[in-house]
């Protein structure tokens, strides 16, 4: 008899925990919009797509990564990046590309706008080769 009631109990407790759950589950503060995933604009003549595939956040930093495509030349690079959430500083650092004789030897630095949806950046590099701005703009995404 004991077992046969307590094992109500037990039911209706698991029942109203389930319940009660989705809504009581904390949540995070909210922190401003999310860094889109895809972004397209210019460096020099090329056509640039950036498309970001991990984003990990950890006191105001922002890492990213992803790749680069360029157009004409169909080529690409492996992307990391950073942005700082206080000074909205970008940098981004470009890796493993497709075509030989790429200019890796660099970072494009500069500034992402408050609602990530602008990156404006100057190619920096110890030597003179493909200085530039990159300038681009967020995707809309498609539903």
């Amino acid at each position: 008899m004991f077992y046969e009631s307590s094992r109500y109990v037990v039911t209706a407790l698991l029942l109203f925990a389930t319940s009660a759950s989705g809504q009581a589950a904390p949540r995070l503060k909210d922190k401003g919009p999310t860094v889109p995933r895809d972004f397209t604009g210019k460096f020099g003549f090329y056509t640039v797509v950036l498309k970001i595939d991990t984003v990990q956040e950890k006191d105001g930093l922002i890492r990213f990564t992803g790749t680069h495509a360029y157009s004409p030349g169909d080529y690409t690079m492996k992307v990391e990046g950073t942005i700082d959430r206080k000074t909205w500083r970008v940098s981004l650092r470009e890796s493993e590309p497709s075509r030989a004789n790429s200019d890796t030897n660099g970072s494009f630095e500069g500034a992402i706008s408050e609602d990530f949806q602008a990156i404006d950046a100057v190619w920096t590099t110890n030597g003179s080769r493909n200085n530039g701005e990159l300038k681009l703009k967020a995707r809309k995404a498609t539903e």
